[in-house]
């Protein structure tokens, strides 16, 4: 009964994780520019909450590996105050 269950859960886990990546990568495709934003934070909220963290960043690495940008990122609705919104690092 364990395995089996164990099995269930790996399959149930793998299908949405599919599901979110099918997700992901369709709304990317022919996509227009002014989109880019919105499905960027669309796609880490869903990752995030795949996951179950909390918060999530994309960062543009730049200058020769040197400095990294954030562009686009994800918080809970509990951390309204805690974006670091386009710094760089």
């Amino acid at each position: 009964v364990t395995e089996k269950r164990l099995s269930n859960e790996a399959l149930e886990y793998r299908y949405r994780l599919e599901k979110l990546f099918f997700s992901i990568a369709n709304d990317f495709i022919n996509i227009k520019i002014d989109d880019l934003d919105v499905k960027l934070n669309k796609s880490l909220r869903g990752i995030s909450e795949f996951v179950g963290c909390e918060h999530a960043y994309l960062f543009l690495v730049e200058d020769n590996h040197k400095t990294a940008r954030c562009i686009s990122e994800y918080l809970d609705s509990k951390y309204p105050d805690e974006k670091i919104g386009g710094g760089m690092y």
